[in-house]
């Protein structure tokens, strides 16, 4: 998008006339009618992504296997620096959006098996494997940073909380094993609302979605939903044979106005599945035949999908004018 500075020094040096400036002014104008994606991914910029990713998987797959012969500690670090040498061409220099995050994802993964496996092959280091585990994923989430701040990658964030999250867990499991069950949900769930709160803050400071907070933020959004969806929606047993149906489908509708509120789908799209399941199980409960509460479920779903995909902007402006003032404030603003 030119800035209307841009386009006055364009009028001033004589590349374009006033005329054609309004011309440009009113097409602009007729633009903006048109509906946009409220979410623009930033994931593949043509097909020579799809392309380069091929040939990624292909080759570091096979490198691997290699450096595997001597060991998992030797394949793990020579595959992330291998990704790091490769993202200096095909992330920094070229800017491809599918093959930067696949070698992000093959950066931070091998930095965790080279620490991991480092230290549980060292002869002085006696501790359980998760401590080498939780201590790969500290050193994974820093690599991450380092990763962000040489390549501007915008999963680089999440990537490196989801480490930390990892690393937490495995310290769990090893500090208590037995309670790890029960602590464990409770640990992704503040995790997720921390990841969450995050992502709205930086969609806060973009409200037009044009830089790269906005990328950052829908890493974030993807991270977080998942981790705040699935530990509550197990809390409730929403998947088991006893759960309660109308419960399962209240939480669903919360999920559906943060969504909402958020302007983000993600965590909408992780509850799908309860939804659906407790659909089904309502059907199952007024005597349908076995196959007819799968495809009602189905049904249903992908209509609230179509008419939330119609209307989203109305909808969601009409859930800002329900909400109080302190909230909306904190909220990314209906366009």
């Amino acid at each position: 998008m030119i800035s209307p500075s841009t386009l006055t020094q364009a009028i001033a040096a004589g590349i374009i006339t006033d005329a054609q400036h309004q011309q440009l002014l009113a097409l602009e104008k007729t633009n903006a009618d048109v509906p946009q994606d409220d979410e623009k991914l930033r994931f593949i910029t043509g097909f020579g992504d799809i392309f380069v990713a091929i040939g990624l998987v292909l080759f570091l797959g096979a490198f691997g296997y290699f450096l595997f012969a001597w060991t998992p500690a030797v394949m793990g670090a020579g595959s992330a620096a291998a990704c790091w040498l490769l993202a200096e061409f095909f992330t920094r220099k070229r800017r491809m959006a599918l093959p930067s995050l696949l070698l992000l994802a093959g950066f931070v993964g091998n930095i965790v098996i080279a620490v991991s496996f480092t230290l549980a092959l060292s002869q002085s280091d006696k501790s359980p494997l998760e401590w080498h585990f939780a201590l790969g994923g500290l050193v994974a989430a820093v690599a991450a940073w380092g990763h962000y701040r040489r390549f501007k990658t915008p999963i680089s964030p999440a990537a490196g909380c989801g480490a930390l999250i990892g690393m937490v867990v495995t310290l769990v499991y090893a500090v208590a094993p037995d309670s790890a069950p029960l602590v464990v949900p409770f640990l992704l769930l503040v995790a997720g609302m921390i990841a969450f709160t995050l992502a709205l803050r930086l969609d806060f400071q973009d409200p037009a979605r044009e830089t790269r907070r906005t990328d950052i933020a829908f890493w974030l959004h993807l991270l977080a939903a998942p981790l705040i969806v699935h530990p509550t929606m197990f809390w409730i047993g929403a998947l088991s044979s006893g759960s309660n149906p109308a419960l399962t489908l209240g939480l669903f509708f919360l999920l559906a106005l943060a969504a909402l509120a958020a302007d983000r789908r993600a965590i909408l799209v992780s509850g799908l599945i309860y939804a659906g399941a407790a659909i089904s199980y309502l059907g199952e409960t007024r005597g349908l035949s076995s196959d007819t509460p799968v495809a009602l479920a189905l049904l249903l779903l992908g209509a609230l999908i179509l008419a939330l995909s119609a209307g989203w902007r109305a909808i969601r402006r009409t859930v800002l004018a329900l909400l109080p003032a302190r909230l909306r404030r904190v909220l990314p603003q209906a366009i």
